[in-house]
């Protein structure tokens, strides 16, 4: 029966709006048998929705031409409840419209679409806001002030005061007050490569700041934005404050010469700091346009010269002499520009609501505040002297990786039932739960991806879904289960790329079921456990994707609601969700005397993968050393000159010297062959290790599915297949050689950090599955990384300290040892990257017999040995809070 219909339409200016009432009175004349409950449902959750907005319930497709005319005005009767919903559409809400087509199904119809704003805004050499509109020279080449006299690292590259000027000028309208929101500065624009043009593009209530060489867009700055017809004027009482500020001993000389040492060069026209006052936990600073820029005053509402200068103070806020403070900006929470800067002006920094975040506030001498800025992070800058040489001895620092329950904060669910959504899920009760959700979801097929997101619409939001949990999966299933998994999501990444996502805002779900465990005894089935590792380096090379990566206990309806709520993680690490409860994962220190007896027996017999490469070499010479054991070495290689000198290294102390076999690790058949030689040769093994390296680091725009599988093969073929091959009654422990890029997830690294994820899953299932203890060790930089074979580092400069090969042996004995299934091992410094880890402030001490004991953080007694940790923690604390 025909039941009244809600029918809506909105824009970003009145002027379009009134063009979508035209346009979709002239379709409905011109189509006088158009669906009205499918033209609703398009037009309510098919679109996106702006602030300017017309609504109506109507009968039938006739009165909808009337109501869209003006002929008549008077709503239909009946469905209180769509009167409702148009009521709070036109209030600027967004309710959820999928309740009115619950008795669907309904499809999308073709209807006159949006009215944009087509305006296009170039951005000159002389950035003149006058030539905005039509310019005569779109391009960047060097010459401009505000690139000249901005150098990091030696390269110059646009600020971000620059790209706030060119937002405002593209967004501003008539004499109103601008807003920006949520900026996000995703990659630095430089014209190392030749000249770039730049633009900003404006939809919705979206800008970005774009530019292109060569035919090569690149997506530099992004952001939401509003105006207003009359700012709210904002005044601060500058005599007030000065008489409660004292002056800071910080001359100009001084401040710009400890930004050069760490590494950031501001030339003159960019020197606008003139002195600093100070009170608790506040900078006032005092600023002047350069004279050398003076002639420029009238050019820019907000100077990029002034702007510059008063971001350059935040680095006092955290110290006034100038060191440790914010340097480089990654994001602002909130802009608002409400009126020119002066030539002389005034800038009030202090820490937010959020004690990690800046607040800073632009004011001329009357006090007026003319740009406010709200919640900026960025990262500290630390003076080039500070990278030395490390100490050779600094001690190698052992963590516990536990997953701790967690309180996320609670976030408007996202995507929206109006946002354009794409999913695709093989198992039908996760893909049925999201399109129940979003009833106007694309459900794309994931056996060929790149076909599926190039034809499907512009999506702002894709949900991926792993298939199920296997209980006992095989060997083989597990090797073939990664075309379903981190293989079919790294084409998935190719096909967005391709599709032109790369420089476009897009939300990322990925969902998998118990992939990885919150515990050492849950049951898990590690198939799809790499897709968090690829996320990870996803996140990071496209910060402009928010990427949400989360593991379920089951696919079912209250585990998939919960989804929704989760906010994005900027690193994009992975959190677990069991029975109504979400879980991150930190690293815990962990202290234990050394063990007093070993899981290696004496004279017993172990193949190691990767055996002559520097981990394996120093392991097997520790073995044969120590327990006088018949170690076997597998690789690829035929043996030769290289193998023979690292057979004498690691015999060197008279035991038994390895022997060598030629064989495969990722190929079945290969290690039966292998097993039958050692068995023949040296009876039962008790151990197997994989200690193995493959790394083929590239981009992810640039890195080939040959690049990626290659490694992921090295990571989770040659697990899976070694101790598939050599379990038994004999098997005692399968150890496994990781990387601490199972947290990183470096950038470019996105193949290493997908196998080294599955590799730490993987090892967890080993003792349930073959009977043999399972082990994993997350090492950072080691011995074998050192360029030059010194046993000091020779890695960026000798800034890096790295694992010896005792301190390596010992941690091994540890872990096998102690009742605990995975450690990491590393040294820490300020050249490492540490983004993505999270050392948490407890400790985690093993008692005699085995038992953990946490250690209080306030006992100095037991702090002593890692008092060396305490900036570190501060340090990963501060990259937590400020990461993107």
């Amino acid at each position: 029966a025909r039941r009244p219909r809600l029918s809506a339409l909105s824009a970003r200016t009145p002027e379009a709006l009134r063009e979508q009432v035209d346009r979709l009175a002239r379709h409905c004349r011109a189509n006088p048998d158009l669906d009205l409950g499918d033209a609703g449902w398009t037009l309510l959750l098919g679109r996106r929705h702006f602030q300017h907005r017309w609504a109506r319930v109507v009968d039938d497709v006739a009165g909808l031409e009337r109501a869209l005319t003006g002929e008549d005005n008077t709503p239909a009767a009946g469905d209180d409840r769509a009167h409702v919903l148009a009521a709070e559409y036109l209030d600027g809400n967004m309710p959820d419209f999928g309740e009115l087509f619950e008795d669907g199904p309904y499809r999308r119809v073709s209807l006159p679409t949006y009215a944009f704003d087509r305006t296009r805004y170039g951005l000159p050499d002389a950035l003149s806001p006058s030539d905005a509109a039509t310019p005569d020279r779109p391009l960047l080449t060097g010459d401009e002030f505000y690139l000249r006299d901005h150098l990091v690292r030696g390269t110059a590259i646009a600020p971000g005061a620059v790209y706030l000027h060119w937002a405002e000028e593209a967004v501003r309208r008539g004499t109103g007050a601008v807003r920006l929101h949520d900026v996000a500065f995703l990659r630095p624009l430089d014209v190392t490569g030749g000249p770039r043009e730049v633009r900003v593009a404006l939809y919705g209530d979206r800008f970005e700041v774009r530019s292109t060489a060569g035919g090569e867009a690149v997506t530099h700055c992004q952001g939401r934005f509003a105006t207003s017809e009359r700012p709210e004027p904002r005044a601060v009482d500058l005599a007030a404050m000065l008489r409660r500020f004292h002056r800071a001993p910080m001359a100009p000389d001084r401040f710009y010469a400890e930004y050069r040492e760490g590494g950031i060069d501001f030339g003159p026209a960019l020197r606008g700091f003139v002195a600093a006052h100070e009170a608790d936990g506040e900078v006032l600073a005092e600023l002047r346009l350069p004279e050398v820029v003076a002639d420029t005053a009238d050019a820019f509402t907000l100077h990029p010269s002034l702007v510059d200068s008063a971001m350059q103070c935040m680095r006092l806020l955290a110290d006034p002499t100038g060191e440790g403070g914010v340097g480089l900006v990654f994001a602002i929470k909130e802009v608002e520009v409400l009126g020119r800067c002066a030539t002389r002006m005034w800038a009030w920094v202090r820490h937010g609501e959020d004690a990690s975040r800046i607040d800073l506030d632009l004011v001329d001498d009357g006090g007026r505040v003319c740009l406010a800025l709200r919640g900026i992070t960025g990262r500290r800058t630390e003076p080039a002297a500070r990278a030395t040489t490390p100490d050779a001895q600094s001690p190698a620092v052992t963590l516990l990786p536990v997953w701790d329950p967690t309180r996320e904060a609670a976030a408007e669910a996202w995507p929206r039932t109006a946002d354009s959504v794409g999913v695709i899920a093989t198992t039908p009760a996760a893909r049925d739960a999201l399109t129940t959700r979003y009833p106007s979801a694309h459900v794309l097929t994931p056996h060929d991806v790149d076909h599926a997101v190039a034809s499907a619409p512009v999506l702002d939001h894709l949900f991926w879904v792993a298939p199920e949990y296997a209980e006992e999966p095989s060997a083989d299933r597990l090797v073939d289960d990664q075309a379903a998994g981190a293989l079919q999501v790294f084409r998935l990444v190719k096909a967005l790329l391709a599709a032109g996502y790369g420089n476009r805002a897009l939300g990322l779900t990925l969902i998998t079921n118990r992939a990885h465990p919150v515990h050492g005894s849950e049951h898990v089935d590690p198939s799809h456990a790499g897709v968090a590792g690829l996320a990870g380096a996803v996140a990071k090379e496209y910060p402009n994707w928010a990427v949400r990566v989360v593991d379920l206990g089951a696919y079912d309806t209250a585990s998939l609601s919960a989804v929704p709520a989760l906010p994005a993680d900027p690193d994009g690490n992975p959190r677990l969700h069991r029975n109504g409860t979400w879980y991150r994962q930190r690293l815990m220190t962990f202290q234990a005397d050394p063990p007093t007896t070993s899981r290696f027996r004496e004279g017993g017999v172990y193949v190691v993968v990767g055996g002559a490469g520097g981990l394996g070499t120093a392991l097997t010479e520790h073995l044969v050393r120590r327990h006088r054991a018949q170690v076997v070495w597998l690789g690829r290689s035929p043996r030769d000159a290289r193998i023979d000198a690292a057979i004498a290294a690691a015999s060197a102390s008279g035991g038994p010297a390895p022997h060598y076999v030629r064989a495969d690790a990722t190929d079945a058949d290969s290690l039966r062959q292998a097993r039958e030689e050692v068995e023949r040769r040296f009876g039962r093994v008790h151990g197997v290790i994989h200690s193995g390296l493959v790394v083929a680091s590239a981009s992810l725009s640039a890195m080939t599915e040959a690049e990626f599988h290659d490694v992921l093969r090295g990571k989770v073929d040659a697990s899976v297949r070694l101790v598939d091959a050599f379990g038994g009654e004999s098997l005692e422990v399968a150890l496994f050689l990781s990387s601490i890029n199972s947290y990183l997830k470096a950038i470019k690294q996105a193949n290493y950090a997908a196998g080294c994820a599955f590799m730490d899953s993987f090892a967890r299932t080993v003792e349930r599955r073959w009977g043999a203890a399972g082990k994993v060790v997350n090492l950072g930089y080691c011995f074998n990384n050192a360029a030059d074979g010194d046993d000091r580092a020779t890695l960026m400069g000798n800034a890096i300290p790295l694992i010896q090969p005792d301190e390596l042996v010992a941690a091994i004995e540890l872990l096998c040892a102690a009742p605990v299934g995975q450690l990491t091992l590393m040294k820490f410094s300020p050249a490492i990257n540490t983004r993505g880890m999270t050392v948490g402030d407890d400790e985690v001490r093993l008692l005699p017999g085995g038992v953990a004991s946490p250690v209080h953080t306030g006992s100095r007694a037991a702090r002593d040995a890692f008092d060396d940790l305490q900036r570190l923690r501060d340090r990963v604390k501060e990259l937590t809070a400020l990461a993107i």
